[in-house]
């Protein structure tokens, strides 16, 4: 039997003004949010900021999908942003089977877009909730960004 990958991964959908920044995965070759695995040594957010940067050129700040109503910090623990929503993933790639758990994160751009690092993908675009619906995609980024879209508008009535 063959040995399946399992990996963390920290994924962030990025809204701004009513659409999400999306690109297009060398490997997969759909439209797809940013997002990659966590690395030895880091944690999942600063995986998820991480990865938007050098993907998209932004840099992005998480916005928190729960009020909790504190926050939570005495010096020595505090509390991180969590992600609104996890998926268990298996992804087809030309080696095999990967299996991802996906710690999805709500995020918005910071600033002007930057450089995006050499070896990412320069497709990159910003689509509205009814263009997501006819993108190259798999249905569960489609429900995901529409998902990321509903809590988005929660918090901002």
């Amino acid at each position: 039997m063959a040995v399946v990958k399992t990996c963390i991964v920290a994924s962030g959908i990025m809204i701004r003004g009513g659409e999400t920044l999306l690109l297009k995965h060398k490997k997969l070759g759909v439209w797809i949010y940013p997002g990659g695995h966590v690395d030895d040594g880091e944690i999942p957010t600063d995986c998820v900021l991480r990865e938007i940067r050098e993907e998209t050129g932004f840099s992005a700040r998480l916005i928190r999908p729960y009020d909790n109503g504190a926050v939570i910090d005495d010096g020595l623990s505090h509390e991180v942003p969590q992600p609104f929503t996890t998926m268990y993933e298996n992804v087809h790639y030309k080696d095999g089977t990967h299996i991802h758990y996906d710690l999805m994160f709500l995020a918005e751009p910071v600033g002007q877009m930057g450089e995006i690092d050499s070896g990412e993908s320069k497709e990159l675009g910003w689509f509205g909730r009814e263009e997501v619906k006819s993108l190259d995609t798999f249905d569960s980024v489609r429900q995901v960004i529409d998902l990321a879209f509903r809590l988005n508008e929660r918090l901002h009535r």
